[in-house]
């Protein structure tokens, strides 16, 4: 009787930790999983809201609808949950800033049409936007939300780190640096840091990451896109709050107050 009340008092102290930020797996979000230095693919980001419904075209009924951004506008104007603590004026004021953050955010990703084989060429993912502090960039073989892989999928190779360019211009080397002793740095998925945005001037981060892409042996077409990750809320005085110290989204970690946002699907031909 005692281990199973010591078990069950230990898995609501799980349960409390995560749902009050202190538990490690609350810790790494909504300022990034920058515990989780390793490849990853965009159904991982649970928290976060499609954008569009063309990323979840394989899916019907209830649950796509549950997966898009406008249900997350509408909790907010509803006041449901944490939204409720806010007057009807804040909420539509926190829609709407919300909404200027979804309006501004953009990613491109901008590859050659044609290469040889087993040649070395480069694939640039431009960004804007997001609340801040980071956001994060995936190369991926589709864009399908749920059925999404990393790049090395479709054979195509990366080739060392990637380079990252942040909002100032300079070259971050944070998030390659994390990694565990020498492990390799080619990662498909990776965090850049330094991300603003304001509001009142109209103005949000620009991020440039370059991959460096090895080219199948094998002659084919090959699809290729970029996921960009990025947060909403925390962009407005509204939708800040303070939570042991750290700076949270008031909407909560379940709220779905993040974005995925994929680049148009790309084809290169290998000759």
């Amino acid at each position: 009787m005692r281990y199973i009340y010591f078990k069950a008092s230990l898995t609501l102290l799980v349960l409390l930790s995560v749902a009050l930020g202190r538990g490690s797996i609350a810790r790494a979000y909504p300022g990034g999983p920058l515990q989780d230095v390793t490849d990853a693919a965009p159904y991982c980001a649970g928290c976060h809201s499609s954008t569009d419904e063309n990323q979840l075209r394989d899916m019907q009924g209830p649950r796509k609808q549950q997966m898009l951004a406008s249900k997350h506008i509408a909790a907010i104007k509803a006041g449901t949950g944490n939204y409720s603590k806010l007057t009807p004026d804040q909420r539509n004021q926190l829609a709407a800033d919300v909404q200027k953050v979804d309006d501004n955010a953009k990613v491109s990703l901008h590859v050659p049409a044609v290469v040889g084989r087993g040649t070395d060429f480069a694939a640039r993912v431009d960004t804007q936007g997001g609340s801040g502090p980071v956001v994060g960039v995936m190369l991926l073989d589709e864009d399908l939300r749920n059925q999404a892989r990393a790049i090395e999928a479709e054979n195509l190779a990366i080739v060392g780190a990637p380079e990252v360019i942040g909002p100032d211009g300079k070259r971050q080397e944070q998030w390659e640096a994390s990694r565990y002793d020498d492990f390799p740095r080619n990662l498909n998925f990776l965090v850049v840091f330094g991300i603003k945005a304001d509001l009142a001037t109209n103005q949000f981060s620009n991020t440039k990451v370059v991959y460096n892409l090895s080219a199948p042996t094998k002659p084919g077409k090959y699809t290729i896109c970029a996921a960009f990750l990025y947060g909403t809320e925390k962009a407005s005085p509204l939708g800040r709050v303070e939570v042991h110290g750290r700076t949270m989204p008031l909407g909560g970690f379940d709220a779905t107050s993040g974005r995925i946002k994929f680049s148009e699907l790309k084809t290169i031909e290998v000759r």
